[in-house]
Parts: C-alpha cells; sequence; structure tokens
C-alpha cells in the first residue's frame, strides 16, 4: 500500500512541479474544437483561415458531401473580434433513400461573426463575452438542395483559468434561430436551437 501511496505522490509532484519552460498566457481564441472562449486576440491582429469538412455514408446508395470554408478576422479596437466566412460545398449523392440524386457544387453560405468581450479574465473573477453570427445559406448542407437559408447564432462564453496558463475551463449557451425556404418546392420551414457546451 505504501508503494501505491509514493507513486500516487510522485505523480503529484510531477503534475504540480512548474515546468522548467517559459509558459505563455492561454489564448482561448483558439484553443477549443466547438466551444468558444472569451479571448478576441490582440488589437491589429489579422488572420485568414481555412477548415474542410466532409460527410460520408448513408445506409443505402453513394453519399459524401465535401465543403471548404475560408474565413478572415479582424481585430480593429480592444475586446472586439470580427470575422468574414464563405463557404463552397460539393455533393454526390446517388441511390440514397428519402434524398434526390445530386452531383454538384457551389457557393453554399456567408457568415458575419461579432465578437464583444464584456469582462477579461486577468481583471475579474472569470472571462465573459457575447457572440452574434448571422448567415445566410443557398445550399442544404445535407441534401445539396437549392434553399434560402437565414440564421444567426448567438452564444454567451464564460472561461476561467483553473491553473495558470495551463488549464482552462470554458461553459457556452446558445440559441440559433432558422429559416428554410426550399427553391424547389417553395416549402417553408423554422427551427431553433438551444443549448450548451463545456470543456
Amino acid at each position: 500500500m505504501s508503494a501505491k501511496l509514493s507513486r500516487i505522490a510522485a505523480l503529484m509532484l510531477f503534475v504540480w512541479t512548474p515546468l522548467p519552460v517559459r509558459a505563455d498566457k492561454i489564448d482561448t481564441e483558439h484553443l477549443f474544437a466547438f466551444t468558444i472562449g472569451a479571448d478576441t486576440g490582440e488589437v491589429g491582429e489579422k488572420e485568414i483561415e481555412g477548415q474542410t469538412d466532409g460527410r460520408f455514408g448513408k445506409r443505402d446508395g453513394s453519399y459524401s458531401a465535401l465543403s471548404q470554408t475560408l474565413s478572415a478576422d479582424f481585430n480593429s479596437v480592444q475586446n472586439f473580434r470580427m470575422e468574414v466566412s464563405g463557404t463552397s460545398i460539393y455533393h454526390d449523392i446517388s441511390g440514397v433513400s428519402g434524398l434526390d440524386d445530386r452531383r454538384r457544387g457551389g457557393w453554399q453560405s456567408l457568415s458575419l461573426d461579432l465578437r464583444y468581450r464584456l469582462l477579461d479574465r486577468k481583471h475579474a473573477l472569470f472571462g465573459l463575452l457575447i457572440d452574434a453570427e448571422p448567415r445566410w445559406g443557398r445550399i442544404d448542407e445535407t441534401t445539396g438542395e437549392p434553399v434560402g437559408q437565414y440564421g444567426i447564432d448567438l452564444a454567451i462564453a464564460i472561461d476561467k483559468e483553473l491553473i495558470p496558463n495551463r488549464v482552462v475551463a470554458a461553459f457556452n449557451a446558445l440559441y440559433a434561430p432558422d429559416v428554410f425556404r426550399s427553391r424547389e418546392t417553395g416549402i417553408t420551414f423554422h427551427e431553433s436551437t438551444l443549448g450548451s457546451r463545456q470543456l
């Protein structure tokens, strides 16, 4: 039993002992996958980012959808970040139940992401940010159907450093209303999502 306690003590000592390297401050703007942090970047920062997504396979038939997003973001003033994104998509669908056969691509959507930090965790107990991302789409990402899609993603992001410059926890509250109108059938439907993400 004492050997086991010795190993646990050694592990705890290893985890809590500072490493002999310089630790930069944590930037939660790009730290998480789907959860956003409260950082907005430095004033004057400009970035261009690309992201590729793929969806493959259905229960029957042949299905693939590839999308490419290109984003440019700017930090023109303290605590504020603006990002403009455009997405193109290509569908190759054949013999899938419930979906029309399609083999085509095009511009899918445009969006504008506006983030404003209300509290900086360096000067408060936690970081707090509000995020609004209005979007417009013209091709449904799953079916490839021509649509008129309008929506907005609204989020409140909270983050806190649990161990300075090492461990950060984050929580997002989300609300996303959408309106879809099929350009083929003329059918319109509304959808909204309420949820949360944490890390």
